[in-house]
């Protein structure tokens, strides 16, 4: 056993509810080991680093500290419930779980869930999370404000947080869920599942903002399963921390789903984001769209992989994926690696993928009308990435967006 895992079966040891379901899920963990980039799903998200550390679970005592970290992110109050997840368990203090909607449940207790352990990270995060957040909506219910997830981590050097949140969608419902990703400045590991079960014509839409610490390292795997006539959404801004991965598995199970899966994601030097789709058409008359911008500044490094399978009879399936890179100086690193592979013989799929620099037509256009090459060049960024995140869902948060990126911009300077 190495002293990595020896590490963490020691914090297993130690959850008070230490069920033989989590004892199973670790055994599956260490029987697989940390993925490593000599796996072809994670070639482009080097966990090297991590082996050779001993992270231990977080304490989940930081009320205080994740208050100023949370009023120092100044997120914007959507006006829905809002669930601050500190250090992988719910911080009651901190969050609002006020709704006036009938026919949402909130299950703020551990509760076993169903999670798929052929992932080395996900078999760990069934072993270790504390707390699971498993929101239910009934059937034909319309939740018309948002439900926002604060993911704070309020942790110290070589500590880590399983946070899972699992939200149940009945027949007919609807929901918008924000999710954020926030910490200080330590080199902490948040190792999050989120996870939806979307019924039969029901409509759910998510958004997702990775704001970590500088040092932080993000493994979050998004787990989608849709049921006919659904619609599922995401998008997704991939800012902050060290290592930023963003994993998104969605199985359509039904007959007419429609899936969009959007995004963006800034790296400059020292960083790593990683944003890895895989879209599962099982069944005819599908539907699924997958747009990402990336940007990569001066030693920073994106990458996009995006795998979309049609199964043998999933006939009428219409799959589109566009990525598109801009390297903002030669030092810099983009890799796009769309997939189709498809067993099914009617059916309309197709992917582009592009990776350049800044368009030195629009510079020039930009600069002949009196606007300075530092602005012009911000300019121009900000409508490239501003493709992946206009319109979605929730006007503040999409200002909260852009001007994210705004700011990255500008933190920039002179670089440009």
């Amino acid at each position: 056993m190495t002293a990595f895992s020896e590490q963490f079966r020691n914090d297993l040891v130690g959850l008070t509810d230490n069920t033989a379901s989590r004892a199973e899920a670790f055994d599956r963990f260490e029987g697989l080991g940390l993925p490593s980039v000599r796996d072809e799903a994670w070639r482009y998200t080097n966990l090297g680093g991590l082996a050779k550390k001993t992270p231990r679970l977080a304490a989940t005592d930081q009320s205080e500290k994740a208050g100023i970290l949370l009023d120092k992110a100044a997120l914007p109050d959507l006006g829905g419930a809002r669930f601050v997840v500190v250090n992988g368990r719910l911080d009651q203090a901190l969050s609002s779980t006020t709704t006036d909607v009938d026919g949402v449940v909130i299950n703020q207790t551990a509760a076993p869930y169903p999670t798929d352990t052929a992932r080395a990270l996900t078999a760990l995060n069934k072993a270790l999370s504390q707390d699971p957040l498993v929101i239910d909506i009934a059937p034909n219910v319309a939740v018309t404000t948002p439900i926002t997830i604060v993911h704070v981590a309020a942790q110290n050097d070589d500590e880590a947080a399983h946070p899972h949140v699992q939200l149940r969608l009945g027949k007919g419902a609807t929901a918008t869920v924000v999710f954020a990703f926030i910490g200080g400045d330590q080199a902490y590991w948040v190792n999050a599942v989120l996870s939806a079960d979307i019924g039969d014509n029901a409509n759910l839409q998510t958004v997702i903002l990775y704001d970590d610490g500088r040092q932080a390292l993000n493994t979050n795997l998004l787990r989608v399963s849709q049921a006919s006539h659904s619609r599922f959404r995401n998008t997704a801004l991939l800012i902050g921390g060290k290592t930023q991965r963003h994993e998104v598995i969605v199985t359509v199970t039904g007959q007419g789903a429609e899936t969009d899966l959007e995004g963006a994601a800034l790296a400059r030097a020292g960083q790593s984001q990683d944003i890895y789709t895989e879209l599962n058409h099982t069944v005819p008359h599908g539907t699924s769209r997958q747009v990402f911008r990336n940007v990569a500044d001066k030693g920073g490094a994106v990458a996009f992989q995006g795998r979309v399978v049609v199964a043998e009879g999933a006939q009428k399936t219409d799959a589109s994926q566009s990525s598109r890179s801009l390297l903002l100086d030669r030092s810099a690193e983009a890799n796009t690696k769309p997939e189709l592979e498809i067993y099914a013989d009617d059916v309309k799929c197709a992917h582009g993928a592009t990776v350049g620099e800044l368009d030195a037509e629009a510079l020039f256009y930009l600069e002949s009308r009196g606007i300075d090459q530092v602005t012009a060049k911000a300019m121009l960024v900000e409508a490239f990435v501003a493709a992946t995140l206009e319109n979605g869902p929730v006007a503040t948060f999409e200002d909260l967006l852009q001007a994210r990126v705004a700011s990255w911009m500008q933190q920039r300077g002179g670089d440009l």
